[in-house]
C-alpha cells in the first residue's frame, strides 16, 4: 500500500550558485517556506505547460505563414504569367503608344491587388490596420 501524498517529504540541497534561493527562502518565515516551495513550484509547472502550449502555437502559425508565402508567391508567378500572355496578344493589336499606356495601367492594378491581398492578409491575423 502507498504512502499518501500529504506524508511524502522531499528534500533538496542548495548550490554556491543558488544564493538568490537562499536568501529568498531565509527571509521568510520558517512556518511559511514549505507552502512558498510548494506553491512556486506549482506555478513553475504551469507556466512551463503554457509555455510548451505558446510554442506549438507558434510552430502551426509559422507553417501557416509560410504556406501563405508560398501560395503568393506561385499566385503572383501565375499572375506574372497571365500579364506577360495578355501583353503579347495585346501588343500585336495595339499601337506602341497604347500599349505602354496598357503596361502602366495593368501594373497599376496587379500593385493595388497585391496591396489589397496584403492588407486582407495582415487583418486575416487580426492586426489593426488605420486606414488614415
Amino acid at each position: 500500500m502507498s504512502e499518501s501524498i500529504s506524508k511524502k517529504r522531499y528534500s533538496f540541497r542548495l548550490t554556491e550558485k543558488d544564493k538568490n534561493l537562499h536568501d529568498f527562502l531565509e527571509n521568510l518565515p520558517s512556518s511559511k517556506r514549505s507552502e512558498t516551495v510548494r506553491d512556486l513550484l506549482s506555478r513553475a509547472i504551469g507556466q512551463s505547460d503554457a509555455y510548451l502550449e505558446l510554442q506549438k502555437q507558434y510552430q502551426l502559425l509559422e507553417k501557416e505563414l509560410i504556406a501563405i508565402k508560398n501560395e503568393q508567391q506561385t499566385m503572383f508567378v501565375e499572375l506574372k504569367k497571365l500579364i506577360e500572355t495578355r501583353m503579347i496578344v495585346s501588343s500585336e493589336s495595339i499601337p506602341m503608344a497604347d500599349l505602354q499606356e496598357q503596361k502602366e495601367i495593368e501594373e497599376d492594378v496587379l500593385s493595388e491587388e497585391m496591396a489589397n491581398n496584403g492588407l486582407n492578409m495582415m487583418m486575416g491575423f487580426g492586426m489593426d490596420i488605420d486606414m488614415d
